[in-house]
């Protein structure tokens, strides 16, 4: 059975502290807006967007066939750890919508770790979000 995790993350703001393209910052969502849905346990992360969108515009189109990607990034987990994963850009968008909204991309994630750790990713005017699968 598999486990949907998903996490998002808020962009509204940029920090320079980390290497990181995040950091776990101590607040709660109230800070951003509305309380749409109340968590029990959460965990917030600040994140470097422009930093972050420069590196997932590199990540190569991925193909049926077996391919590489030198992009790489570094994204928490919901226990508390940290994974790389390697990125590849992954177009689910009809091309002419895709030329229309040209700021939204979509993303295949697989961890370097456990290979059966993966997800989907997109960056939009919204934000970052990403959803993972794990055993």
């Amino acid at each position: 059975m598999q486990r949907i995790f998903s996490l998002i993350v808020l962009c509204s703001f940029i920090s320079l502290e980390a290497q990181e393209s995040f950091h776990q910052i101590k607040t709660n969502v109230n800070a951003w807006g509305d309380v749409q849905i109340e968590a029990e346990n959460a965990v917030y992360f600040e994140l470097k967007i422009d930093e972050l969108k420069e590196k997932l515009w590199e990540a190569p189109i991925k193909t049926h066939r077996a391919q590489k990607s030198n992009v790489y990034i570094s994204l928490p987990l919901p226990d508390g750890s940290t994974d790389n994963f390697i990125v590849f850009n992954a177009p689910i968008m009809e091309e002419a919508l895709a030329q229309k909204f040209p700021t939204i991309r979509t993303f295949m994630v697989q961890s370097t770790s456990n290979p059966l750790r993966y997800g989907r990713a997109d960056l939009t005017h919204k934000g970052f979000h990403l959803m993972l699968f794990s055993p």
